[in-house]
């Protein structure tokens, strides 16, 4: 099953995306291969929010993946503050991969799949890859932590994924209790 380019048939029970994605941490973004990130202070991330200048040909667009370039990974070095499953150790900083770049200001990246900002706290669903340190469960498997401490999905588009809808809108100590009972 497909919810436009993401298959989502691991999203379709908790079971299934645990099977999929075996570690599951709590982590603060600490930093990028790439020019430092704005913190989004939990407004909608977006590449409009990364600053550009009035002039510039990009300025206003959302752009996706650059015609003339392939999607660049980013690695992004994280705080793992919390494991809700798996092998995982507290106090770890791992490193995880997402497709997109920042490239002279703009943002780059997949469609409904905001790029991780420095700052910002996460649940995120994970696992090993031999090419990569670690990968998510692409946008439905990246949950940020708001100021109030309940999750939100990164993208509305992935709102009617059960896995989605079980968790968004939870708290953290909601969402162990969800994970841990699988």
């Amino acid at each position: 099953m497909a919810h436009g380019l993401f298959p989502i048939d691991h999203g379709e029970s908790m079971e299934r995306m645990l099977f999929v994605y075996p570690n599951v941490v709590v982590g603060t973004v600490l930093s990028a291969e790439s020019p430092a990130i704005p913190r989004s202070n939990d407004k909608p991330q977006s590449p409009k929010d990364v600053p550009l200048p009035a002039d510039h040909p990009k300025a206003g667009h959302s752009p996706t993946v650059p015609p003339d370039s392939p999607p660049k990974s980013i690695r992004f070095t994280v705080q793992v503050e919390q494991v809700l499953h798996g092998e995982l150790k507290a106090g770890r900083t791992i490193q995880v991969v997402q497709t997109g770049a920042y490239h002279e200001g703009v943002a780059w990246q997949v469609e409904h799949d905001p790029l991780m900002r420095n700052g910002d706290r996460y649940v995120l669903f994970l696992r090993e890859s031999g090419k990569y340190p670690f990968l998510y469960g692409t946008a439905f498997g990246r949950f940020r932590i708001t100021e109030e401490g309940t999750l939100a999905v990164v993208d509305p588009f992935f709102s009617t994924i059960p896995v989605v809808k079980l968790l968004e809108g939870s708290t953290l100590d909601g969402a162990e209790e969800l994970i841990k009972s699988e």
